[in-house]
């Protein structure tokens, strides 16, 4: 005899609430994460709800469609009694109700959740995943948002077919802002752009960089026609400065000039740039 679950009112309530995603992260974090919003808001048909980070993340989510409310937080480590940004967002998760949840953070942000009330069996956590260590950051979102949170199983839409299109991103405008953050200035045109090319580092720093939660980066390489003035270039622009020192190469010469464990990365970018060389 086949017995029906019966729902909590509220769980069935919940499912109608718009998905919210947790990612805080450095500028090419956000970037990859637009797939899993493209991924969440094709299969909800409705806009996702994003809690963040940092500078970057602002402009380059707020004109994005499938970003509903966007929520940024300074700092996910600052006691909660000591944040107002963080009892902020408490409050505001109270207010809008609790609902499927992806949470794509390490531990931290995690608290915030339970303390809004969100029930772990509301939200997909990264971390209790395995993933194959080739797959791309892009092949990951995509699954993740394919997964529904355990108290919503069977009242969720499934994953739309035809969604790895999400991972085709526009990012050329975002790799201006981050052009004028690293050199204070993004009088640039582009010219043209690689494929996403990864490197892994070496065994004795797995563990050691990172908080030890990455092996590698995947990174999209751009060219681009420098249109200002060796003037105009200040790494002293953003208040926290990548770079002291910098200076004009050639092309040719870049392999050269980083770590080896990065070098063939750089030739792969060069030679995909070779002929926009001296442009």
């Amino acid at each position: 005899m086949a017995v029906k679950r019966q729902l909590r009112p509220s769980t069935a309530r919940a499912a109608e609430v718009r998905p919210l995603v947790m990612r805080c992260g450095a500028f090419g974090d956000m970037v990859l994460l637009t797939v899993l919003l493209q991924q969440l808001a094709l299969r909800f048909g409705k806009p996702v709800d994003v809690i963040s980070s940092g500078p970057w993340t602002q402009p380059l989510l707020e004109s994005d469609s499938t970003v509903g409310r966007l929520f940024i937080i300074r700092s996910r480590r600052t006691p909660y009694w000591l944040s107002l940004q963080q009892q902020r967002l408490v409050a505001w998760l109270r207010e809008r109700g609790s609902g499927p949840t992806w949470f794509c953070d390490r531990g931290e942000g995690r608290g915030l959740l339970s303390l809004a009330g969100i029930p772990d069996d509301y939200i997909c956590d990264t971390n209790a995943y395995t993933w194959a260590r080739t797959d791309t950051f892009a092949d990951r979102y995509l699954r993740f948002g394919s997964y529904t949170p355990k108290a919503f199983e069977g009242l969720l839409p499934p994953a739309k077919p035809g969604v790895p299109a999400a991972a085709r991103l526009n990012i050329a405008p975002a790799a201006l802002r981050e052009l004028k953050e690293e050199i204070g200035t993004a009088k640039a045109e582009r010219l043209h752009e690689t494929d996403w090319l990864r490197y892994e580092l070496p065994s004795d720093l797995v563990g050691h960089v990172w908080h030890g939660k990455y092996r590698g980066q995947e990174q999209k390489w751009f060219a681009a026609r420098f249109t200002g003035a060796d003037a105009d270039i200040d790494l002293t622009a953003d208040k926290h400065p990548e770079f002291r020192a910098w200076r004009w190469a050639t092309l040719s010469e870049l392999p050269d000039l980083i770590v080896p464990f990065k070098r063939e990365l750089y030739v792969s970018v060069v030679t995909a740039f070779a002929g926009f060389a001296g442009v």
